[in-house]
């Protein structure tokens, strides 16, 4: 290599070499570009893209800080140090970078594109959809505006004209396959799954080097059913990113919905050996290991779910589902009562809690979480469940008329229930 070569020529050269995959190289290049001017913001820019390739990313905002202190209003630098700041998952900092970019040079449409994204990630839709409709208005053809227009629309429920711009991301580059991901999310989320999984081939012919494409089919594939071709498109993604703690995770539940539950374990194993706090994870071996009568460890794995769990009703009331079947009755009752504390309006955990308030004697109170139960309106089978506990209740409580009705509404919902008869 020449020595009489100047930061631009090492520039130029960290840029080839960035474009060739050669990520490495391309820091080295960079850095040799800094030792002949250390003070070139341009070159601390590329660097910064250089260490975002390697996803060595707080190195990277360094660098693009240093650069931004020698030169402020340098609009390609503000955008990629959001896009870093996306990366590391600072949404309200990466938001701010973008509008310093927008405020630099309003006519670009790449830093709405980033703030619409931060937006997103903020839990702020129609704020996104906003910023879009600004990309859009400068820029009618930009496909990745259309494409995160049709996120906003998706989370503020409006599917229909989600479903329209996604399409219309499609007409303007055909070849993006996040959008073919996205349709193929909405198209499934809208029943129509043929359409889905065509649109998931299309993503994955697009782009078969990203796993997380491979993933998203697998759990439409999961959700149908489907269970070997679900496995197979996890094991694409897995042969692409061993790494990626969701695959091994969705590849556990599909793992388990098909019964093979010593191997779902393992996976389940897998993605916590990644994420030790992945409460579905946690959740999921625990459903495994109850299928396996391995009660004592479900009941450890139920509370580490419940623990990393945001919503953690659900996963009391499965835990005091398993402490009835090992006949733990008044520990069944604590969790169910965990449950209802945070979700009063589970119609089958008022259910739950009324046959264990039934097996413990207490048939008031039974007859109590009956009505609890009943006044929420629940679907058949949760509704046949109370009838039957209720006329139970009413039996031990010598309430025969009150037993009788219970039974005649049981045998409405189900004929020929013979506990009811």
């Amino acid at each position: 290599m020449r020595q009489d070569m100047d930061a631009i020529d090492w520039t130029k050269r960290a840029l080839t070499l960035l474009d060739s995959g050669q990520p490495e190289a391309a820091l080295d290049a960079a850095e040799r570009a800094l030792d002949v001017d250390p003070l070139a913001a341009v070159v601390l820019a590329v660097k910064g893209d250089v260490l975002c390739a390697l996803r060595r990313l707080d190195a990277a905002l360094e660098a693009y800080n240093a650069s931004i202190q020698l030169e402020p209003v340098n609009v390609a630098t503000w955008n990629e140090r959001g896009n870093c700041l996306l990366d590391l998952h600072c949404y309200a900092d990466a938001l701010a970078s973008f509008e310093r970019a927008i405020a630099a040079e309003p006519d670009e449409p790449v830093p709405y594109y980033g703030a619409a994204s931060a937006l997103l990630s903020l839990k702020r839709p129609a704020d996104a959809l906003a910023v879009c409709e600004r990309a859009l208005a400068v820029d009618d053809s930009y496909a990745s505006a259309w494409s995160t227009k049709g996120d906003a629309l998706v989370d503020l429920g409006r599917l229909e004209e989600a479903l329209a711009a996604y399409q219309r991301a499609i007409e303007v580059d055909p070849r993006r396959a996040a959008t073919w991901n996205s349709l193929a999310i909405l198209l499934f989320r809208l029943g129509r799954h043929d359409e889905a999984l065509a649109a998931y081939d299309r993503s994955t012919a697009l782009d078969p080097t990203m796993a997380q494409l491979w993933n998203n089919k697998g759990n439409a594939l999961r959700d149908l059913k489907r269970y070997d071709e679900a496995l197979a498109a996890y094991d694409r993604a897995l042969a692409l990113d061993p790494g990626f703690a969701d695959a091994w995770d969705n590849r556990g539940q599909a793992l388990r919905r098909a019964g093979r539950y010593q191997e779902a374990i393992a996976d389940f194993d897998q993605t916590l050996s990644h994420h030790p706090n992945q409460a579905a994870a946690w959740f999921g071996k625990a459903q495994a290991l109850r299928r396996l009568r391995r009660y004592d460890e479900a009941l450890a794995a139920y509370d580490r779910a419940i623990q990393f769990a945001e919503h953690k009703a659900l996963w009391w009331k499965i835990k005091g589902e398993t402490l009835a079947d090992l006949h733990r009755t008044t520990e069944a009752l604590e969790a169910f009562d965990a449950a209802l504390a945070l979700d009063s309006g589970d119609a089958d955990a008022w259910r739950r809690r009324a046959e264990a308030l039934y097996r413990l004697g207490r048939p008031t109170e039974c007859l109590a979480a009956c009505e609890r139960a009943l006044a929420l309106e629940p679907r058949p089978d949760v509704a046949l469940a109370v009838r039957l506990v209720q006329g139970a209740a009413n039996v031990r409580l010598w309430r025969h008329a009150e037993a009788l009705a219970a039974y005649d509404a049981a045998l409405s919902l189900s004929p020929n229930n013979l506990t009811a008869r």
